[in-house]
Formats: C-alpha cells, sequence, structure tokens
C-alpha cells in the first residue's frame, strides 16, 4: 500500500501488518486470573480477607495464583510440594509461621517444580522455621525470574528458614526493592547465589552459608547490616557489595573461600571483628561499571590465616585494613577477576 504523509512530497510505501496471532494470551501466567480458588486445599474467607493452607501435605501440580487484598496463612506441619513445572504467585503477604518441632516445608521433591513468587504484596510477608528446599527460578511461556524464592516489592521478615539444594537460577533467594531482615538462617548446599539484594535495606543476622557455589551475600544499590555471620565454602565471594551500596560488617567469619570480600562502582564496606582464613583472595576494591567510581573498605579487628592473595587494589579506589592504608596493586582489576584468575566467570 502506498501513502503520502503530510510535509512529505515522496509517497511512502507501507508494507501491511500481519495478522497478529492472539493464542499467547491463554499462555500469560501474568495476565491470566487467579486460581486459589481451584485447589481443594486452600480455604478463602472473603469477609476477613485471608487464604489459609491448613496443616497437610498438599501436591501443587499447577500454576497457583493467589490475588492481593488478602492474607496468606500457612499453618505449621504444612508441606507445599511443587510437580509439574507449578509454580506459586501471590500479590498478598504470607504468614508462614512454624515451629523447630512442627516446621513448614516449601519444596520440589522431584525437581520438577519451579518457585515461589511474593509480588508487590502491601503489608510484611512473616516466615518462621521454614524450609525451602529442591526449588528452582520460575519460568513460563513468556516470563521468568533469577531467584527460586522471590520478594519483589514486598517486605519481607525470614528467621530460622534453611534455604537448600537449589536446581536452576541465579539465585536461591532474591529480593527486590523491599525492607527485609534475615536471622538465624541457613543457606546451604547451593548451586548458584545464596542471597542476592537488589536495591533493599536491611539485615542479615546469625546466619550461615555452608557450600554456595557462587556468592554467599551479592547486594546492589543497597544499604544493609550484616553480623555475626559465618561463610564457608563458598565458591566465589562471600561478600559481593557492587553499584552504591553501603555494607556494615561485625563479627563475621569467611573460610575456604575463592574470594573474601569485595567493593566496587561506588561501594563502601565497613566494619570490625573479621576472621578471614584459607581463602584465595581476601579483599577486591576496584571499578566495574564506567557509569560508577572507586570503591571503599574501611575494617579492623581483622585477623586472617592462610590467605593466598591479602587484597588486588585499583587506582582512586582505596583499602585501609587494621588501621593502615593499603599500596595500590593493579590498573584493571577486570582483567584478574571474574575467571580470569580470581573467581567466577560473570557473563
Amino acid at each position: 500500500m502506498v501513502y503520502t504523509i503530510e510535509g512529505i512530497q515522496k509517497a511512502v510505501w507501507l508494507q501491511p501488518w500481519a495478522y497478529e496471532n492472539v493464542s499467547f494470551l491463554s499462555k500469560d501466567f501474568l495476565i491470566a486470573s487467579s486460581n486459589a480458588h481451584t485447589f481443594p486445599f486452600v480455604e478463602i474467607s472473603s469477609d476477613k480477607k485471608t487464604i489459609f493452607i491448613p496443616a497437610g501435605e498438599w501436591t501443587i501440580n499447577r500454576h497457583l495464583k493467589i490475588p492481593a487484598g488478602y492474607q496468606v496463612i500457612v499453618a505449621p506441619g504444612t508441606t507445599l510440594n511443587l510437580e509439574n513445572n507449578a509454580i506459586i504467585l501471590s500479590y498478598s503477604p504470607w504468614q508462614s509461621i512454624g515451629t523447630s518441632q512442627n516446621p513448614i516445608t516449601i519444596q520440589s521433591s522431584n525437581g520438577a517444580g519451579q518457585g515461589l513468587t511474593i509480588l508487590n504484596a502491601e503489608k510484611t510477608s512473616v516466615f518462621e522455621h521454614v524450609l525451602f528446599t529442591g526449588l528452582s527460578r520460575p519460568k513460563t511461556y513468556n516470563w521468568e525470574l533469577t531467584g527460586a524464592v522471590t520478594f519483589y516489592e514486598s517486605e519481607v521478615s525470614l528467621s530460622h528458614c534453611t534455604f537448600k539444594n537449589n536446581l536452576k537460577g541465579d539465585d536461591v533467594l532474591h529480593i527486590f526493592r523491599s525492607t527485609f531482615e534475615i536471622d538465624n538462617c541457613l543457606f546451604e548446599d547451593i548451586k548458584s547465589d545464596a542471597f542476592d539484594g537488589d536495591f533493599v535495606t536491611g539485615s542479615v543476622t546469625n546466619t550461615r552459608f555452608s557450600n554456595i557455589g557462587n556468592d554467599a551475600i551479592d547486594i546492589s544499590g543497597s544499604s544493609i547490616n550484616v553480623d555475626t555471620v559465618s561463610m564457608k565454602n563458598i565458591g566465589d565471594k562471600a561478600l559481593s557489595v557492587g553499584e552504591k551500596s553501603v555494607m556494615i560488617l561485625r563479627n563475621i567469619d569467611i573460610a575456604h573461600s575463592e574470594i573474601g570480600i569485595t567493593a566496587k562502582d561506588l561501594s563502601r564496606v565497613s566494619g570490625s571483628l573479621i576472621s578471614m582464613s584459607y581463602t584465595r583472595l581476601g579483599f577486591a576494591v576496584f571499578q566495574k561499571k564506567p557509569e560508577f567510581g572507586p570503591g571503599k573498605i574501611v575494617v579492623d579487628r581483622v585477623t586472617m590465616k592462610d590467605i593466598d592473595t591479602l587484597y588486588v587494589l585499583e587506582k582512586r579506589s582505596s583499602l585501609v585494613l587494621n588501621g593502615k592504608t593499603q599500596v595500590k596493586t593493579d590498573k584493571n582489576l577486570k582483567d584478574l577477576l571474574y575467571g580470569n584468575e580470581f573467581g567466577k566467570s560473570s557473563k
């Protein structure tokens, strides 16, 4: 078809747009209607605005989508077992409070399920004595996330929770644009990053990280406190702080890690009472992205044992270790990090 456009003398040939096949709409998980009422074990009270999941072992073999405006309450002793690529997506906050004798489990026992996402919840979710195991990041026809358990613009408190044996995804726990508390938790046998926080504010306290494939804690654009935390057998960085973040440390034990503490791109790390042992590279301080700037680490009361390379420090960045300002070592640390000499490859 030939058209003329006002202000342009020459005729324009326009190719007709092909008929749009809208069959994708039936596959779009995000625009699909909520379906919690179709699961026989789910009890919904429209008057109280609650969605109650009673104690028992419940199999979820299709996507479960929970609408906004409710409070999801999970009873102690509940097991939610995801199969057949099932995902739990909730727009409402959760009160998932178990006990040490009667915990709650969210799992995929056969590895064929995916994960849990809480999205834009208006109130704080609380998880106590919950085991997350065998989960993967959610991926459907046209939508996917990186974390097996994700809180997106949803405040959350996690205490006495265990995250282990994740299968697919970049992180076992991903918190995005939220405030959070992680206390007395365990991250164990994780194939990827354990905790990834983007644009978050919160704390990680009294928590253990063990056998982590990549980073134990990885934050960007965030401000967090890390207090009384142990990290052992970390495949990449125990603490990775980037993109104008602030991290305050106290009473940290890092052992058998590829890299101890990294601060990059206008990030600041400070703290005391840090023990580091059997680690290939103790500290890395540098700029990775041109739109940011140098990093800075100031730590004291640090004890170290069997560190192959104490630190690498790029020009303009700074490292103050036990009151002593360290000398710059490198001009471009990207040539040493990210799997080149230290750490793992970063795409």
